[in-house]
């Protein structure tokens, strides 16, 4: 897509999720991102959606690796506390 706009003379914005939390969300990945180990995105819908995961949940997982540059992967063999990964905090 950028390389068309540039070809055409255009700009264009290309923007998962138009909502202002959203935008925020990531940003605040990307800026909390080199504090921490590593991090996970879990997202919930309703079981017909058909792009999964979605946009936004792609483009927040990018803003983390940009935070994150430089930074080695996270050893994801280290397993969680029980009931940590995917728990329920008051409902």
């Amino acid at each position: 897509i950028t390389r068309v706009a540039e070809q055409a003379g255009k700009n264009v914005l290309i923007a998962p999720n138009f909502a202002l939390s959203a935008v925020l969300t990531m940003k605040f990945a990307e800026l909390a991102a080199p504090y921490f180990d590593s991090a996970e995105i879990i997202e919930m819908h309703h079981p017909n959606k058909v792009d999964a995961p979605s946009g936004t949940a792609i483009a927040t997982a990018g803003a983390i690796s940009a935070g994150r540059a430089g930074k080695p992967v996270p050893d994801a063999t280290e397993s969680d506390p029980e009931g940590a990964r995917g728990a329920k905090y008051e409902g």
